[in-house]
């Protein structure tokens, strides 16, 4: 027998459970407006638990810049993001909001 079923616990209610749960941790909903390098202003959704290294892969595979070149700063306040601190590490960064992010990239 096993362990899900002698609980009373089907594998459909174990699944919303454990989205529950990853949609807990992820955190809420957050918009960055990406201003990219040539100039335009690229709105992209994210969760406040994501890492500033998602964000810049995220924005590898969108827009081609290539990850180990990219610098985000905060528009606001002209803070660099850090690759391994989350969004929400960022009091500036708020869900529900439009929050500008500069990516520029480094000389090679």
């Amino acid at each position: 027998m096993e362990l899900g079923a002698a609980l009373g616990c089907t594998r459909e209610q174990y699944s919303d459970v454990k989205a529950r749960e990853v949609d807990e941790e992820q955190g809420a909903d957050v918009q960055l407006l990406l201003k990219l390098p040539d100039g335009s202003a690229q709105p992209q959704r994210f969760r406040m638990g994501h890492t500033v290294a998602c964000v810049k892969l995220a924005i590898e595979k969108e827009f081609g810049l290539s990850m180990e070149r990219q610098q985000l700063v905060l528009e606001e306040g002209g803070r660099p993001l850090l690759d391994i601190l989350c969004l929400s590490d960022y009091p500036q960064i708020k869900a529900g909001e439009a929050n500008a992010v500069v990516v520029s990239l480094a000389p090679q």
